[in-house]
Parts: structure tokens; sequence; C-alpha cells
């Protein structure tokens, strides 16, 4: 793996990406204060999990989720569901009558975000190529924008004054929330372009791609900046931490790539799992991180310590867990890939 530079626009200090994540002044980060790496096996064995159930067991239907998203202030997850809605979850009450459904889509939901200064406020997408606004208290659509895709990414800008959608034909569609009538711009990619991200300060877009490659990309002029080479084969999956001074990458070789976004030069990689990276997530310190694989067999979650790349603790699952995503100032995760439906490691207490 090699952090090689092609055609860069901006100097290196401008490269950096270490900026805090931005923060809603509404809710404290400071719920828990870091786990130390010596104490974190018996402190993330301790935690409880709890389930929401999408069907009663007698219930043979099966409703799969595709993708999770914490609002920022922690007290709803949404879920993207194959059954063409958006179920939002209070995580103190997992009984499903106390859930909200967002219905609308005509074909699975794919990607879920809520918009980084709302807490009420997310967007979905899925394959029927359309992009909805929804406010969750009132259960009613917003606003809809076609893309003319398959939707298969989606990202809000951290100042939510816009949203990128990557379709499967390699296009990303950028939408102002504020006049979704029609779309913002729209920019071709010259490769098979998977996941994307902003900055945490939102002047970079950050793509994964099929080559193995992390493109950076100025916001808004999306001129090229930086190419990281992460992989050797498709990276699929990446995410900044909390502070903005690492990147994690995870790829179709199944390791996760750990880069310093300061030189750009790969820390460590994490290589406990045996499938394709297919998502990842920070714990809300940065101290902590986890991936998950959709990939049969690819069971268990192993959380590993960002410092050493050691596990310090592991989930036992008995199914592969596409999603997993960790609270956003709490050391509770939520994961997907049970058949009954979400879990959140924490949630049911210490």
């Amino acid at each position: 793996m090699s952090g090689a530079a092609h055609t860069r626009t901006r100097t290196s200090n401008q490269l950096r990406m270490n900026t805090h994540h931005p923060r809603n002044p509404m809710y404290s980060s400071t719920a828990y204060s870091t786990v130390l790496p010596a104490d974190a096996p018996q402190f993330f064995a301790g935690l409880k999990t709890r389930e929401y159930r999408e069907h009663r067991s007698s219930n043979h239907s099966h409703t799969s989720i595709r993708s999770i998203a914490w609002n920022i202030l922690g007290n709803r997850i949404a879920c993207g569901l194959t059954d063409k809605m958006v179920r939002v979850w209070n995580p103190e009450k997992p009984e499903i009558r106390n859930s909200t459904e967002l219905k609308g889509h005509t074909m699975g939901v794919d990607r879920v975000a809520w918009d980084p200064t709302h807490a009420d406020k997310l967007v979905s997408c899925g394959g029927d190529g359309m992009v909805r606004f929804w406010d969750y208290r009132s259960k009613q659509c917003l606003a809809i924008t076609s893309t003319n895709g398959e939707n298969i990414s989606l990202a809000y800008h951290p100042e939510g004054s816009v949203v990128a959608v990557g379709t499967k034909d390699d296009k990303i569609h950028f939408i102002d929330p504020r006049n979704t009538s029609q779309i913002l711009k729209t920019h071709k990619e010259g490769t098979q372009t998977n996941q994307l991200i902003f900055s945490h300060i939102g002047d970079t877009l950050l793509l994964t791609t099929g080559q193995g490659h992390v493109v950076l990309r100025d916001w808004p002029s999306l001129e090229h900046v930086y190419t990281v080479e992460a992989h050797s084969s498709g990276a699929f999956c990446l995410e900044l931490d909390p502070r903005g001074s690492t990147l994690a990458v995870g790829g179709s070789d199944a390791v996760v790539s750990i880069w310093d976004t300061k030189e750009w030069i790969c820390q460590r990689t994490l290589r406990n799992m045996e499938s394709p990276i297919r998502n990842l997530s920070y714990s809300f310190d940065g101290a902590y991180i986890c991936a998950g694989s959709d990939e049969p067999g690819a069971v268990n979650i192993d959380i590993a310590n960002l410092d050493t790349g050691e596990t310090v603790h592991t989930i036992p699952t008995n199914h592969p867990v596409p999603n997993v995503a960790w609270h956003p100032s709490k050391y509770w995760l939520a994961y997907s890939g049970d058949p009954l439906g979400l879990k959140i490691v924490g949630a049911g207490g210490p």
C-alpha cells in the first residue's frame, strides 16, 4: 500500500483533514470518558445488547436492513429496509409500536443519512432513483428529487447545505435540501465509485473506487486534489475519525487500512476479517473502530483499538454483519444482520 499523489492542487498543509467533526451544541460528547485499552475488554464485555425486532419470531417473512444511521443527538436511529421504507427507532423504546415508519420508496432503501444540523430531518435513497427528504416527527416526505439512476451512496455536507448522491453509473449528483426541484450539479467519475463522504469542514469530497484508491476532490469545484492508493483491489468504504486525523478504508481484500491525514501515510492495517469490508465505524472518541461485511460466513464483530490495531473485544454473532454504527457520544454500537432486526450493544445497560 502507498499514498502516492497524482495531480496535487493544494499544499500539504491544505490537505490536512484533522479538524474536529462539527458538533451540535445541544449535546455533549462527554457521556463517557475514553476507556483505556487495558480496561476495554472488561468494559465492552459488560455491555448488554438490546434488540429492535422487525418481526415476531413466528413471522417467517424477512426484512433486511441495508443501512443504519444515528442522528446527531443519538436519540434516534434510522434503518433503510428492503421492504421499501425507512424505520426510525428510539433506542430507549425497543418495541416496534414505538418506531416510526417512513413510506414512499418503490424499491428497497439502500442509504439513509441524517441532517447534521437538525436532529429530526433525514434523507434516504435507493434503487428507485428517488432521493427523499423527511421530517420523521410528521412522517411526511418533505421533498423528492430524482437522479434517474440507481442510488448506491449518500452523504450530507457538514453544514447541511448539500446532499451528495452516488449512482451505480458512477455519477455523483449534488442536491440543495432547500431547493430540491432540480439537481445542483452532476459529476461523472472516470472509474467505479463506491462510497463517498465529505471532510469534517466540508471543503473536500472523498471517494472510494474499484481500483482500490481514495480520490480527494475539492468542494465545490470538484477539482482533483489527491489520490491515495489505499488497497490493491477494490476499496468499498471509508470513514474519518471524529478528529479528522485518520481515515479508515475498507476493501475487497478484507483489510482495513488506517491513514494519517496529515502526511497520507498508512499507519497500520487491520487484518482480522476474512471477507470484503462493506462498512466501517469509529467510536465517538476515535479510540476504537470496527468493521462489517455482508459475505456469508463473516460472523462476529471485532472492536479494535485504533492506536495499537489490536482487538480488545469480540461481539459474537451467528450471521454476517453488513452494517455497524457507533453512537455519536456513547460506547453504544448498533449493527444489522440478525434476521429479527437491529441490535444495539450498550443500550441494554452496563
